[in-house]
């Protein structure tokens, strides 16, 4: 059989390195993007590009047809979860099975909740209590029961929070946008605590590596990044490779809701605050255990890599 990489959501951080990474291989490989998201080339010139928005089974069934490995990188605002990502993920599921595909669904850690311990391991409970954290349970939850009942081969990769290229996010991306101009950073939360932290390029090679093992479907994977850092060492090291000396401006909990007044998107990541002020260390052992060679990007590599990218585009 024709091997066949189909990435859903190629032109969001994690889909956009997995399409190049598998294209860099000479993985034959799809990026399933919806048309307004990105011009066909961004793209590498041997990856096809699909126009489809997998909110449409049909489109998605066709999307990908062939594939024998399916990505599920979809981006969604925080303010479209409740509509979209439960729905969306349903019908990729639905494209996986009538494609005999595997299926390779990263997740992070809001479905846990505030942690109960630290590290936080893989059996760690699925607490989160909000509305956001509870559509990734639910749709952690569909996709397990796919995977238990036959329907497809489903492995997830857990991840932190990513930064790196295409990394757009209010405050991980508002750092390094901020660095590249020049402005002084807005961070809300504790600067001291230890946090997980992981570099795109890492976490689309992760999902190769998983995807790739049989014996890997059927489970939940944290890939933790390298050594847990501290939002004010990673803020120290940007600036510094910048080439500038660091000015923070905290973003306080009134105003996090006051800026929710106005912004959808801010209001809904009020229920994740406590990412921001407590320590967020995943525990990566299984991880290591299994992929002993893998090595995850020096942390000073990881930042010049990512600077010099918002340099380049001048995101605004």
């Amino acid at each position: 059989m024709k091997e066949l990489h189909v990435v859903f959501g190629a032109s969001g951080p994690v889909g956009f390195a997995l399409v190049r990474q598998l294209a860099d291989a000479g993985v034959p490989v799809r990026a399933v993007v919806r048309e307004d998201e990105i011009a066909r080339s961004a793209f590498p010139a041997h990856a096809e590009v699909f126009f489809c928005d997998p909110i449409h089974r049909r489109r998605a069934i066709e999307a990908a047809e062939g594939a024998t490995v399916v990505y599920r990188c979809i981006t969604v605002s925080f303010s479209q979860w409740a509509e979209l990502w439960l729905p969306i993920t349903e019908n990729i599921v639905k494209a996986a099975e009538e494609a005999g595909a595997r299926l390779v669904s990263p997740g992070t850690v809001y479905v846990y909740g505030p942690p109960q311990r630290q590290p936080v391991t893989e059996d760690h409970p699925l607490a989160a209590v909000g509305p956001m954290g509870k559509v990734r349970i639910a749709t952690q939850s569909m996709l397990c029961k796919a995977h238990r009942s036959g329907v497809v081969k489903v492995v997830i990769p857990r991840f932190p929070d990513l930064f790196g290229p295409r990394v757009l996010t209010r405050f991980h991306g508002g750092l390094f946008r901020r660095a590249s101009t020049g402005e002084p950073v807005r961070w809300y939360g504790r600067l001291d605590i230890p946090r997980s932290l992981l570099f795109v390029e890492d976490a689309a090679r992760a999902c190769i590596e998983l995807g790739r093992r049989e014996e890997a479907y059927g489970r939940v994977w944290h890939v933790p990044g390298p050594a847990p850092l501290t939002p004010r060492a990673l803020i120290d090291m940007v600036y510094e490779t910048a080439g500038l000396r660091p000015c923070i401006r905290r973003v306080s909990t009134l105003g996090l809701r006051l800026e929710g007044i106005f912004d959808p998107d801010m209001r809904s990541f009020y229920e994740f605050r406590y990412r921001f002020e407590q320590p967020q260390i995943m525990d990566g052992t299984r991880f290591a255990i299994e992929f002993p060679e893998f090595q995850f990007t020096p942390y000073e590599e990881a930042v010049r890599i990512t600077l010099d990218w918002f340099k380049e585009h001048s995101l605004s």
